[in-house]
């Protein structure tokens, strides 16, 4: 089956996603199918033959996500040593010396939520471990143990409870650094982050009330609803301004999460007496990100190689964290009713 020349005939004759996607599930992953292969294992065929053929950016994160994660190790086209890949990843600017953390949780917000739409990493893993939803699982004795003292962070990476990532600078298609906006939080807690505080954009600088035009007679934000304040300024105005920017940094800010209070709480009401985990809170680095794109799982050796991330400059615009297949997800029948351009 001559795969290549029919996505090239597809790409070039098709000129929507949905009228695309419905071509290659007829003419390319229905006819692997017929031909032996299962269902995961034909998409991957696909996502294989749109990268031969230099048309990556039409792998979208659902096809990726469908994807037989073993079969497209097998056959990928880049080595995918550990030099290779770290070698790849530094040239698209991800930062490996400077990785970010994020606590694992099953919440989910409805597609228009702001919970949906970005994703909030920490500079330390410790902040991150608390707002895991499996350490909050944990018997209070073992979450107390492990707050009062240093945490392994490869332990708690291994264990499932944080996620450990790495990031690159937000750039436009012409390759122009994106700068995000940085707040200095000065040891404010996330949801009383002053509305005087210094914050700055590239070589712009001023207050936080001065980037954001927020209203007279309002003295604190939290990062939520800074967050909403970016999100609505890109939804009015960002086809107009493209170099809008999508990140906020937040330096120096206290965002303790809730499995850490409550570690608290239950220890006063066990004792009597405070927890000597009332000193522990600390400031750290937050960087909240509308645009997933620039967030990758930082590569570790001891992984399975399909779960490891491939840092593959074809796939740099995709949202998926992984940027690497994970587990299958989507039928054809829902790639069939995407009706949007990927990005």
């Amino acid at each position: 089956m001559a795969i290549n020349a029919i996505l090239k005939g597809i790409i070039k004759n098709t000129d929507s996603l949905y009228t695309r996607m419905e071509e290659i599930t007829y003419e390319v992953i229905e006819p692997l199918i017929e031909s032996g292969l299962s269902r995961a294992e034909a998409v991957a065929e696909t996502v294989l033959g749109l990268l031969r053929i230099g048309e990556g950016k039409y792998v979208t994160n659902e096809l990726l996500s469908s994807a037989d994660k073993s079969y497209l190790v097998d056959n990928y086209d880049l080595p995918l040593d550990e030099i290779s890949t770290l070698a790849r990843a530094r040239e698209q600017g991800f930062d490996l010396d400077n990785p970010m953390y994020r606590g694992r949780s099953t919440e989910r917000g409805s597609p228009e939520s702001l919970r949906a739409k970005k994703i909030y990493t920490v500079d330390d893993p410790s902040t991150a471990l608390t707002y895991s939803k499996k350490f909050g699982d944990l018997p209070f004795n073992r979450r107390y143990e492990i707050l009062n003292n240093s945490p392994n962070v490869d332990e708690l990476v291994k264990s499932g409870m944080i996620d450990k990532y790495v990031m690159r600078p937000l750039t436009d298609e012409s390759g122009n650094i994106i700068e995000p906006i940085v707040i200095e939080g000065k040891g404010s807690r996330w949801a009383g982050i002053p509305d005087d505080a210094t914050t700055r954009v590239g070589e712009i600088k001023g207050t936080l009330k001065d980037i954001f035009e927020i209203e007279e007679g309002r003295q604190y934000s939290s990062t939520d609803d800074i967050g909403r304040r970016l999100l609505n300024t890109i939804e009015e105005y960002g086809k107009d301004e493209p170099l809008l920017p999508k990140t906020v940094v937040y330096e120096d800010i206290i965002d303790e999460g809730p499995h850490f209070h409550s570690s608290v709480r239950e220890y006063f009401n066990r004792f009597g007496k405070a927890s000597t985990l009332d000193t522990m809170e600390k400031p750290s680095t937050v960087r909240m990100d509308l645009d997933k794109s620039t967030i990758r799982k930082a590569y570790n050796p001891e992984d399975k190689l399909e779960d490891r991330p491939r840092f593959d400059p074809r796939l740099r615009y995709l949202k998926n964290l992984l940027a690497s297949a994970a587990p299958v997800a989507v039928s054809l029948g829902a790639l069939s009713e995407l009706k949007e351009e990927p990005q």
